[in-house]
């Protein structure tokens, strides 16, 4: 887990974190060589190696 997207969703009001917690958790679960990472100002997650592509990204809007 990344501190950068733990940080994120630490500002977000509970209903939002909530939401997106839940989502993190799935997306970990089905993709678990994922890495969690903040790209454009919102958390995602990308392919392990150094040209990773990003797999998903999500935010609170």
């Amino acid at each position: 887990m990344s501190a950068e997207v733990d940080l994120y969703l630490s500002t977000l009001p509970s209903p939002q974190r909530a939401a997106l917690q839940a989502l993190r958790a799935i997306v970990t679960t089905r993709l678990p060589d994922r890495l969690d990472v903040i790209s454009d100002a919102m958390p995602g997650f990308r392919q392990p190696g150094p040209k990773g592509r990003r797999v998903a990204g999500y935010g609170a809007f």
